[in-house]
């Protein structure tokens, strides 16, 4: 009788054999999909590499940087790399331990198709947002834990789900108490950085001094004189934008000093050549910074509530959570504050479209000066910090850390780095 991992007892004979080979073999491929695309996605985040269509604000890289990618520092992508090995080395066990390699494997599928239908309703509930690279290893996944199972009856099913289920529970449990904790702090230069004021306004230099900034054309929110400094990269239709703008209006209160220049840019390839994705959901990015740029310019005092409006969602008619803005909606917003009259030669204005110029010539000194970082926005930077936050700024310790470094890293005059 072949040694296969099923219950071919129930078979019978050489056609119960064929159907356990027929079963190994579907296994043992399903499980090397498996592995070549959880290793290809552990590969891109433990190298620090992005998959083709995957910046930070796209929908796999939005998975893939949420809270949920990681047990702590160990990616889940490493973890499902190491069940597909196990599950590998199980099938070529030898014919002695066919009996526990039948029962161990019905556990895997348990898991399998667990721990797949738990990201999958990660992905369509708390992130809001769809990896197609993971839902390819989920489907997988789920396939393969149906084939391991069909392996056994379903009176032999006891143990399995016994083991299964509450290794699932258990994985569930570790990532709520231990969330993804990587560092997306990357290095940057604070010399020659400044943070100076005079009679016409407060003057600022970042990136070295490569970037320089006026209060009075860069639309910010806080006091103006602020003793706490970010620069924010930002895109009006980026989930973790918006993530990063409510954690800042949380932590106000905790920093009442705090200022926050806004730069904002699109992450549609048709604008943006240093990080370019092919989005529905960037389509009208760019005209959404037009259009903030704009009311900054005409209407400073309106801006902070439109920038607000900006990020917040709105109800369709059928009670429908709709965000991003649409652009219809948005220029209707920006008439309220600046004149309907106004809106109509935003796209067409020579300052606002040098502006959005100034905004993404920085970014491209961003990212040249920090090339081993993952591109994505949201981007914070400081005046005298040495490091820069990419990617994701939505933790209040990642606020804490920009603005403690900035602060030791401020001269003692309090103006120009040397």
């Amino acid at each position: 009788m072949s040694d296969a991992e099923t219950d071919t007892e129930t078979q019978g004979g050489a056609a119960g054999d064929r159907l356990a080979d027929a079963r190994r073999w579907a296994a043992m491929t399903l499980a090397f999909v498996g592995l070549c695309i959880s290793g290809y996605l552990a590969w891109l985040t433990l190298t620090g590499r992005v998959a083709p269509g995957c910046g930070s604000g796209a929908g796999c890289g939005q998975v893939l940087s949420s809270r949920w990618s990681a047990i702590g520092p160990v990616p889940v992508s490493v973890l499902a790399s190491a069940g597909y090995v196990a599950i590998l080395a199980l099938l070529a066990m030898q014919p002695g331990a066919a009996a526990f390699r039948r029962v161990a494997l019905a556990v895997m599928g348990v898991a399998l198709i667990g721990a797949a239908a738990w990201y999958i309703a990660l992905q369509a509930t708390l992130i809001g947002a769809w990896c197609p690279y993971c839902l390819a290893g989920h489907g997988v996944g789920i396939v393969l834990g149906g084939v391991l199972l069909s392996a056994l009856s379903w009176n032999k099913m006891t143990v399995p789900f016994g083991l299964g289920v509450p290794a699932v529970l258990l994985l569930i449990g570790l990532q709520v108490m231990f969330p993804a904790s990587q560092d997306y702090r990357v290095a940057m230069p604070g010399d020659r950085d400044y943070d100076m004021a005079d009679d016409t306004g407060r003057h600022l230099g970042v990136l070295g001094g490569r970037l320089e900034l006026d209060a009075a054309d860069t639309p910010h929110t806080g006091p103006t004189d602020g003793e706490d400094v970010v620069v924010l990269f930002l895109d009006y239709a980026c989930p973790h934008c918006r993530e990063a703008h409510e954690m800042i209006d949380k932590e106000r209160g905790k920093h009442p000093g705090l200022v926050v220049f806004a730069l904002p840019l699109s992450l549609h390839e048709t604008h943006n050549p240093h990080i370019a994705l092919d989005n529905a959901r960037f389509e009208h990015s760019y005209e959404l910074a037009l259009l903030s740029m704009a009311v900054w310019r005409d209407a400073p005092e309106e801006w902070p509530e439109f920038d607000g409006w900006l990020f917040r969602g709105s109800e369709s008619l059928d009670g429908e959570y709709m965000w991003p803005r649409n652009l219809a909606a948005a220029e209707h917003r920006a008439g309220v504050s600046i004149g309907h009259d106004r809106v109509t030669g935003i796209y067409d204005d020579a300052e606002l479209i040098a502006q959005y110029q100034r905004n993404l010539d920085a970014l491209g000194d961003v990212l040249t000066l920090s090339p081993g970082a993952i591109p994505g926005l949201p981007i914070a930077v400081a005046p005298f910090a040495s490091g820069a936050i990419y990617g994701r700024f939505d933790e209040p310790n990642l606020l804490d850390a920009i603005l403690d470094d900035a602060r030791h890293g401020r001269p003692q005059d309090g103006s120009q780095s040397d």
